[in-house]
């Protein structure tokens, strides 16, 4: 029987590892994975900017566009999305600290038509057909159990004819016991869905599916390429936040990249539109 989480779990632990995943994974926050072209190599944030490019071309994002961010985290996306797109953001994310990090880094920039707000997927605080997208990227695994309620609170808020982008981890074969470990409860969160179970609750839902896209290999790079940051700056990351806690995350990134390559785990893209 393994451990159930809850959205305070997953909270409690973005509280704490914020600064951590900086240091890590983006400097600005980002904190999603990336799409990469062959000439990247390991340029993990050349890789994040081009994950934001695809997901904003395949959901036809423009000017006037009114977007709702779910697991917006520091912001770093929606900061790009404004700044690129001239659109309207709300970001929401349960983490108190990276809410509080996205609404720093705003006011600095001085941007305009970008708010944040904090609440849970499960539950939008927004009225009906308040958005023409809906967009997160590695978010709705955190939502503890059956994923029905997020798409059918993103249903809610969006307008007809809106668009629903985003992307997932997700269970594509066994997990283990290892992965159970070092990839679901050390980020605390203890279910995924499949290919095959969000196509289902799409549909039933009432949206239409335009695409779902396996982004596997991308995700696999992008934990290898963490392994070589983590590696390179394993001084820094033990003197700041000790050895325990780098050794934890060395075991985590490597065994995702192991569970990945198995296929227990893998990223999928979705994108739909409400009928």
């Amino acid at each position: 029987m393994y451990r159930k989480y809850t959205e305070k779990d997953v909270a409690a632990y973005y509280n704490e590892m914020s600064d951590v995943y900086k240091l890590i994974w983006d400097e600005d926050g980002c904190l999603h994975w990336g799409i990469f072209l062959e000439y990247f190599g390991c340029d993990l944030h050349r890789a994040f900017l081009y994950a934001n490019e695809v997901l904003a071309h395949k959901a036809n994002i423009g000017k006037g566009s009114r977007i709702l961010d779910i697991g917006s985290g520091c912001g770093t996306t929606d900061r790009y999305l404004v700044k690129n797109y001239d659109t309207y953001v709300v970001g929401l994310d349960i983490s108190f600290v990276r809410l509080q990090d996205a609404l720093r880094q705003r006011d600095s920039e001085g941007l305009q038509g970008l708010e944040f707000v904090m609440g849970s997927a499960r539950k939008l605080p927004f009225r009906e057909k308040t958005f023409s997208h809906v967009w997160s990227q590695a978010c709705f695994y955190y939502v503890p159990g059956d994923k029905n309620p997020v798409i059918e609170e993103c249903y809610r808020v969006l307008e007809p004819e809106g668009i629903l982008i985003f992307d997932d981890l997700l269970q594509t074969g066994e997990i283990d016991s290892k992965t159970r470990r070092m990839v679901f409860d050390r980020q605390r969160f203890h279910y995924a869905e499949t290919f095959a179970g969000y196509e289902q609750i799409l549909k039933s839902t009432g949206f239409q599916i335009i695409e779902i896209e396996d982004l596997t290999a991308d995700m696999k790079k992008t934990y290898e390429c963490l392994v070589v940051n983590l590696q390179r700056r394993r001084h820094l990351i033990v003197e700041k936040f000790g050895k325990t806690l780098y050794d934890e995350l060395l075991k985590g990134f490597t065994t995702t990249v192991s569970s990945l390559a198995e296929r227990r785990i893998g990223w999928g893209l979705f994108l739909g539109k409400k009928k």
